[in-house]
């Protein structure tokens, strides 16, 4: 008797077999599409310096460089886990990595392994990181 009243009911039937395929759908819709890269480098100096586009680190591929406009800027973002990793490609080259940060020693021993030029001078951050709560919940509010 319930499967004949469920068989009756279009609307319920419908959803029964329409929802898997909406969600499927939307899905595909959503995570479709190029992904994003695994790493994010910022490069200070990067459009002003010719010898910082000659360093065959910024070749590797799968990392996202951003041209920063000064180191403080660039600290404060791997400070806060923005960035993974921020790069000085002066005279000395130097480096900021966040000591919390996994993604960051990764990034430190592909910088040593592709740099066969100039030695960095590394510098080790720490900061807190911002959560996705801490600055959705008060945006809401």
């Amino acid at each position: 008797a319930r499967n004949k009243e469920f068989l009756r009911d279009r609307a319920t039937l419908a959803w029964n077999f329409a929802f898997p395929f909406l969600v499927i759908f939307a899905i595909a819709v959503v995570f479709s599409g190029e992904g994003r890269e695994l790493y994010k480098v910022g490069v200070i100096g990067l459009e002003d310096n010719p010898a910082a586009r000659e360093l065959a680190f910024l070749e590797t591929r799968h990392v996202d460089f951003v041209p920063m406009p000064n180191a403080a800027a660039a600290a404060d973002k791997v400070r806060h886990h923005q960035l993974d990793m921020a790069l000085a490609p002066g005279d000395p080259p130097r480096y900021w990595i966040n000591g919390s940060n996994p993604k960051g020693y990764v990034l430190e021993r592909m910088l040593w392994g592709s740099a066969a030029g100039p030695r960095f001078e590394k510098e080790v951050l720490e900061g807190r990181r911002i959560r996705y709560v801490d600055w959705l919940l008060p945006g809401v509010l």
